[in-house]
């Protein structure tokens, strides 16, 4: 099974939101005291792991700068979280952001697949064809493989992201191609190559004025933060392409403002939220874990409610 419809199908049992796992020193503090050891760091994140899990939801985004920030108790603290969570059939998205060629990029392929583990990884695309290229290789030749028990291996590429000063480089000016628009064509016809002509007629003849193929296996990192209008262009331009939504609670997106990012079936969105799951200003009064579950909870409840 490839990963677009493995993913389609975890989300399609559970809830379209993802939790990011980010270790904010911070902010740990009321949970996590220090010092942060390789075994702190593990069972804080199997800790959110499970209240996310007991909440509902099936997806998680590890951020690997902030296990990265700790060294080798993080890295390897990284690892063990992201195989308990595969453990609990979750789908994994290593929040990396890698870019090179070549070499380098070959890699980081066998860094966050193998290495790593996890079924998925982010992209930052600035290089050039040549930076998702081994990526896409690796992903195609693996597309009818199950990888530790779930579907083939998937990847996010960067393309309109929720920072403010992303619009700058990333949608150009009026004597300007944007770069993200480069980034999105590339992206369709790198799902599209995963069928061939005929399965794309077949489903077309099938599915009738649905006229959607499914769901691919390059996701598109589009922030949950733009307007209505950008958003729904962008579905428009990448209709069988997963777009991950960050942005949700800290960074001030509600649920109703990802509508516009999920296709006319209400599929292809994934909902992100990270600080606003992870973290209270105040400690539970009873189990921290207790907390991350109501807050995960009210973020799935929140979603469904407007699905």
């Amino acid at each position: 099974m490839q990963f677009g419809e493995h993913l389609a199908k975890v989300v399609a049992a559970s809830v379209p939101c993802c939790v990011g796992i980010d270790p904010h020193v911070d902010q740990m503090q009321i949970v996590v005291a220090g010092p942060y050891t390789e075994v702190n760091l593990v069972m804080w994140g199997w800790g959110v792991i499970g209240a996310i899990h007991k909440a509902g939801i099936r997806v998680v985004k590890p951020q690997s700068a902030l296990f990265e920030q700790f060294g080798p108790a993080g890295m390897k603290a990284l690892v063990q979280i992201i195989s308990y969570a595969r453990s609990k059939g979750m789908v994994v998205i290593l929040d990396a952001k890698r870019g090179d060629i070549g070499s380098t990029a070959r890699g980081y392929v066998k860094a966050a697949y193998e290495a790593m583990g996890a079924n998925s990884v982010t992209l930052n695309p600035y290089l050039g064809p040549e930076s998702l290229e081994p990526f896409q290789k690796y992903i195609l030749d693996r597309k009818g493989l199950q990888m530790n028990g779930a579907g083939g291996p998937g990847a996010w590429v960067l393309v309109r992201t929720s920072n403010p000063g992303a619009a700058a480089w990333q949608c150009g000016d009026q004597n300007q191609s944007p770069v993200s628009r480069s980034v999105a064509n590339w992206i369709n016809r790198a799902n599209s190559d995963v069928y061939t002509h005929e399965q794309q007629l077949s489903f077309e003849r099938d599915n009738g004025e649905l006229d959607e193929l499914p769901l691919g296996n390059f996701g598109a990192v589009i922030g949950a933060t733009l307007d209505a209008k950008e958003m729904a262009g962008w579905r428009e331009y990448m209709p069988n392409t997963w777009f991950l939504l960050p942005g949700y609670g800290a960074q001030g997106a509600s649920a109703a403002d990802c509508l516009h990012g999920f296709r006319r079936d209400k599929t292809g969105g994934l909902i992100v939220a990270a600080r606003s799951v992870l973290f209270s200003k105040e400690e539970h009064p009873v189990d921290w874990r207790d907390g991350v579950y109501e807050r995960a909870k009210a973020f799935a409840d929140d979603v469904r409610g407007v699905l």
